[in-house]
């Protein structure tokens, strides 16, 4: 039983290696491997999230789209949740699996993509789609069908690129996004930060990557009949702030009444990713 779990473990490090093998530019590089090798350890907040907003998340059913290399499955199985993943990659869903091993699980993770949810209609209760939308191929069609899917009641944790943000988080690098794509796909390349060509997990050149400003993802939204809501933002307002010095500052600026100005300016200009809820339109928010 030992020789098999250190075979199963062996071969889970191996995978992910390979796949990460191509972005050794990356800074701490190593630290970094490591958090991909161990993933489900670092998933508390969105736990928190999952808690906070679905009260009972525990009966619901849960569709982690573009679930990568598992970390969210595994640990939300581990929970006890009723999940189902969907990834594009089939090496991203055969780490799943021996992820799950690890634990004596067994991830219902389909190799499939986004734009295609292979579910009834209204079937699912909540679904996750974390840094998900830039990697597809068409992201208004992974919003309808995640339209089509979710609940009336349902509740969709999404994560959304900032196009004008000074921070790229894909590339690591500053300024990239205030420059032509050619002009900025050439600097990348010259800094030896180029990921290659390989579409097996989805987009990921510059040019390719699907970017937004919020008026045009709200908008988008909107279209695809949904309503939004930022979930930083609702949990600032509400208190929840971190007990380190940019807590202190943060219940300074709501002692101030600044909150709300201060972080609607730090959202459109600074911040790199937004994290959204998406709930049907006509639901309650």
């Amino acid at each position: 039983m030992n020789d098999l779990r250190e075979q199963i473990e062996q071969e889970l490090v191996k995978r992910i290696e390979v796949r990460v093998s191509s972005m050794k530019w990356r800074p701490n590089y190593e630290k970094w491997v490591q958090q991909r090798i161990w993933q489900e350890r670092y998933r508390d907040r969105v736990l928190e999230n999952l808690r906070r907003y679905v009260p009972d998340w525990e009966r619901a059913t849960i569709l982690d789209l573009g679930s990568g290399m598992g970390g969210l499955m595994v640990r939300l199985q581990q929970e006890g949740c009723k999940i189902l993943g969907l990834d594009y990659c089939f090496d991203y869903c055969i780490i799943t699996k021996l992820r799950g091993m690890r634990y004596g699980l067994r991830p219902n993770v389909i190799n499939g993509i986004a734009e295609r949810i292979p579910l009834k209609d209204q079937s699912v209760d909540v679904i996750f789609c974390y840094e998900v939308i830039e990697h597809v191929f068409d992201p208004m069609a992974m919003l309808r069908e995640i339209r089509r899917v979710i609940k009336p009641s349902g509740v969709v944790f999404i994560t959304v690129p900032n196009r004008w943000s000074p921070y790229d988080h894909h590339y690591h690098m500053w300024g990239i996004n205030f420059l032509p794509r050619p002009i900025a796909e050439w600097i990348i390349k010259a800094l030896g930060r180029d990921k290659g060509s390989d579409t097996s997990a989805g987009v990921h050149k510059l040019s390719e990557l699907h970017y937004f400003s919020f008026r045009a993802f709200y908008k988008l939204a909107k279209q695809v009949g949904f309503v939004l809501f930022d979930v930083r933002e609702d949990k600032l307002m509400e208190g929840i702030v971190p007990p380190t010095r940019v807590g202190r500052l943060i219940s300074m600026l709501k002692r101030l009444r600044l909150l709300h100005l201060v972080y609607r300016l730090y959202r459109f200009t600074l911040m790199d990713e937004w994290h959204f809820i998406l709930k049907p339109a006509g639901a309650s928010v």
